[in-house]
């Protein structure tokens, strides 16, 4: 509990929520607290801050430190992390420029007749002069607001330059670390993958796997241009030189994860709950009313991932298949095992950012979605050999493809070795019938998927995908989406593009409308449509036939 006057000199306590007092309590050099909107995260930064400079060790009666808080643009900073730092540190403790970069210094005499001088940043990483500056300082402590928003090699780069102030000659730090908040993640995120399967002790001694080539990338893309690439160089060899130095030490650096509880919960008949283990809610205007008058016009997935603190992904778009695609119906609860005694059928999307769908159908006419296999700037030559063609011998040793499907612009040429994307098919799959899909026009091959998500199949749903494949799921729930047009002019409503984005999720999401299309006639048991290539199919009944004779 800490007391501190706000701008009109009045005292106000801060009574820090249970699982925000274990992440003050702790030393962990890097640590992150998760948990719904409105849980006090941000409030917990700003009191570390406040208890840190107080404990530093002093220096001729002086206790010296540097912060900086970050985030990507300074919109977020002014109107969020800043706003949430004044109400426990008043411009009368510590004035803050109204300029960015905002800075500031706290001067404090303390009881013990000691006296703090804490200088204090607020910087993002959306110019390239900041990233600069973050780069080129040397800090005590740093605080990520919003940490998912960052790459994992960034937090890594910004703890290079800790501990680097006060200077050894001035007695040092007596603490430094890394401190972060965050809305929950997606299940593909770093943080996911470090808190829920503690990948960082997987690495070693440091908290990451350090990839230089990750980072240059990241850092080039926040500060493109030549006269940068010295800066670049320099903090590269900052982070590899900090994890020489810990590891020659044998000092590791642990992470520690704080997660909050969600603030509402749901009944099994939809219907949303108060969260009776819910932090902070004391602190917020109309208790849990500051959630539940929310939830209207709000997606079941940003409820779930901003206000019940589960981990989920949320898109600025209207997705794809906004309506149709249904988590409950279309992801199957358990794994989903492929019929040995039934083809395979996979679709391709090609480019730069390659992808593959394997899947079946069944004699009632079941579409099937058993594996999605991408790879963000490669080649299919790499995809091939480095992952489907391995996935096939060990996943589906002994079956047969029934047929391949590409998008049609396959034929045009490849990344891949100088043949066009059919032709390599085809030399790697030479008993596989390997055509192009029909069109490459979007609607007709929106309106395949859509087919196949609105029918049933006696009390089935007609298309049902592995609950494994998380990011193919992400995107039917929003990440391939259409996106708004800016300053459209509109008096009314919202306008979007009428094609997709263009992003990680359309390239698989493409090759799977190649097989949603080519299947959309496919004879089954219960239909006995001919199949669009007789000769080249062997059809769902068939191999029914052969396996259960």
């Amino acid at each position: 509990m800490n007391t501190n006057p706000d701008e009109s000199g009045r005292s106000i306590t801060y009574c820090p929520p249970p699982t925000i007092q274990r992440f003050l309590d702790s030393d962990t050099l890097y640590r992150l607290t998760l948990g719904p909107l409105g849980s006090g995260k941000t409030s917990g930064l700003a009191q570390d801050w406040l208890q840190r400079i107080c404990r530093q060790d002093p220096w001729k009666a002086v206790r010296r430190t540097r912060g900086v808080f970050i985030r990507p643009t300074y919109s977020q900073l002014a109107t969020t992390t800043l706003e949430t730092f004044k109400r426990w540190v008043p411009d009368s403790m510590c004035h803050i420029s109204g300029v960015a970069p905002f800075h500031g210094t706290l001067q404090k005499r303390l009881p013990d007749k000691t006296m703090v001088e804490a200088e204090v940043y607020f910087l993002a990483l959306n110019h390239p002069q900041d990233v600069e500056r973050l780069f080129s300082m040397e800090y005590t402590f740093a605080y990520v607001n919003e940490a998912k928003l960052l790459g994992v090699s960034l937090i890594t780069a910004i703890r290079s330059r800790l501990p680097r102030y006060p200077p050894r000659d001035w007695g040092g730090s007596s603490w430094h670390g890394v401190a972060m908040d965050s809305n929950m993640p997606d299940t593909r995120h770093w943080i996911y993958d470090m808190a829920e399967n503690d990948s960082w002790k997987d690495q070693g001694y440091s908290g990451t796997k350090f990839d230089p080539e990750q980072l240059r990338f990241q850092l080039t893309q926040l500060m493109p241009g030549r006269q940068y690439a010295h800066l670049i160089d320099a903090t590269i060899a900052n982070v590899c030189e900090t994890q020489a130095l810990d590891a020659a030490g044998k000092k590791p650096d642990p992470w520690e994860f704080f997660k909050q509880p969600g603030a509402i919960l749901q009944a099994p008949d939809g219907t949303y709950l108060p969260n009776p283990l819910a932090e902070n809610i004391q602190n917020l205007d109309g208790g849990y009313n500051y959630y539940f008058e929310k939830i209207p016009g709000s997606s079941p997935e940003w409820i779930r991932v901003y206000f019940m603190a589960e981990y989920g992904s949320v898109f600025e778009g209207r997705p794809v298949f906004m309506g149709f695609f249904s988590d409950n119906r279309h992801v199957a609860k358990t794994p989903i095992e492929p019929l040995r005694g039934l083809p395979l059928y996979l679709g391709f999307d090609y480019g730069g950012n390659p992808a593959c769908v394997i899947c079946q159908l069944t004699p009632m006419g079941q579409l099937r979605l058993l594996r999605v296999i991408s790879s963000e700037h490669s080649n299919l030559l790499i995809l091939l050999d480095q992952a489907l063609l391995p996935m096939l011998h060990n996943e589906f040793s002994g079956m047969r493809i029934a047929h391949i499907w590409g998008d049609p612009s396959g034929v045009k040429g490849s990344e891949a070795d100088g043949r066009d994307c059919f032709s390599l098919l085809k030399a790697k799959f030479p008993n596989v019938p390997v055509d192009p899909c029909r069109t490459n026009a979007f609607q007709p091959r929106r309106d395949a998927v859509i087919h196949w998500l609105t029918r049933n199949i006696g009390d089935q749903p007609a298309f049902i995908m592995d609950p494994r494949e998380a990011f193919m799921r992400e995107g039917f729930i929003g990440g391939y989406l259409f996106k708004q047009v800016a300053n459209s002019g509109a008096s009314t409503g919202e306008i979007y593009h009428a094609e997709p984005l263009k992003n990680a999720y359309s390239h698989p999401m493409d090759a799977f409308q190649c097989v949603a299309l080519e299947l959309r006639d496919a004879p089954t048991a219960t239909s006995p449509t001919p199949a669009r290539h007789p000769a080249k199919i062997l059809t769902a009944q068939e191999a029914w036939k052969g396996y259960t004779a």
